[in-house]
């Protein structure tokens, strides 16, 4: 992990409990043209964490309520958090405009 994006998130997820990363690695993974090739920004991660925020919040609310279900909503909540990091920091005036 030698680009910027990569060093971004590895540092805003060094202290994260294993399961709690991995989860969220692996919902980012998920999203639909994953992560940007091309562009690669912070700016550029914003979508793909909105993307797997809103995925694992899906899936806690679709399926039966267990002691997964915790980690899947913390990850969610862990994803969310960074896209709106990621946003603040690259794009300041851009919070006021999110949805």
């Amino acid at each position: 992990m030698n680009d910027p994006v990569s060093e971004w998130l590895a540092d805003r997820l060094r202290d994260a409990p294993e399961e709690l990363r991995a989860r969220m690695l692996a919902a980012l993974g998920e999203v639909p043209g994953g992560l940007p090739e091309e562009e690669r920004t912070v700016r550029s991660l914003v979508g793909p964490l909105r993307a797997a925020a809103e995925r694992l919040l899906e899936q806690a609310v679709r399926g039966p309520a267990s002691p997964e279900t915790g980690v899947v909503l913390l990850a969610s909540d862990g994803l969310a958090t960074l896209a709106c990091e990621a946003l603040a920091e690259s794009a300041p005036d851009a919070l006021r405009e999110a949805p």
